[in-house]
């Protein structure tokens, strides 16, 4: 059950992207069906469920060694720039009722920021176009940090940029292992229903303090 006093004393919020803010899994699982296609590779879903946790590079380094791709890190990340580039500067979107809520912490004065493994030109790309930019004190990326979301580093760094506690942060999240990581550290949690991580969902909402399927459902706070 939903435990909406989490809300209480809340200082910020670090907010995951794709997935979670934005409704963006999909074009990724297109991206890697597409790139594994180019070279004879039959593409998997559990592909994704295995490259979702990691960095842009990581990810580049993890269809070298398992797919033997003939490319290096920094050339596969160039060929998925330029297939995904038009898909945030002009197509994706943002899940149900996000901007409502945004605007709803922002009229509280609580600090919010994004923490995501995504290209950060991309997020910037997106969250212009969106209209939502202006509630983030800024954009964190994996990259930046060096660490992907096995850890907690991005969500300690996330947390000691906004001077806030990490007791009165809340982490909105899509994907389990993350949240899982956050809670350990202390943090606030909320999970986030996506299509793509949907057969974790009885698992998130089991850790997490509050479980949505869309951002609607916080009117109530």
């Amino acid at each position: 059950m939903n435990n909406f006093s989490c809300f209480d004393n809340l200082e910020a919020c670090i907010f995951d992207l794709d997935g979670t803010l934005l409704d963006s899994m999909d074009i990724w699982q297109e991206v890697d069906r597409k790139y594994l296609a180019s070279y004879g590779i039959e593409f998997d879903e559990t592909f994704s469920e295995e490259i979702k946790r990691l960095t842009f590079n990581e990810s580049a380094k993890y269809f070298i060694e398992k797919f033997k791709i003939p490319r290096t890190e920094e050339e596969i990340m160039e060929d998925w720039n330029q297939l995904v580039e038009v898909e945030y500067r002009d197509n994706v979107q943002l899940k149900p009722g996000v901007k409502e809520f945004l605007s709803y912490l922002a009229s509280r004065d609580i600090k919010m920021c994004i923490a995501t493994a995504c290209n950060k030109t991309h997020a910037l790309m997106a969250l212009e176009r969106l209209e939502i930019l202006p509630y983030f004190t800024f954009v964190r990326t994996c990259k930046e940090v060096g660490k992907n979301k096995e850890h907690p580093d991005i969500f300690l760094r996330c947390s000691d940029e906004m001077d806030a506690k990490v007791e009165n942060t809340m982490i909105f999240e899509d994907l389990l292992m993350a949240l899982e990581i956050a809670k350990k550290e202390g943090f606030r949690t909320c999970g986030i229903h996506d299509v793509l991580s949907s057969h974790e969902s009885e698992d998130i909402a089991k850790i997490c303090d509050l479980f949505i399927y869309d951002f609607h459902e916080l009117k109530v706070i």
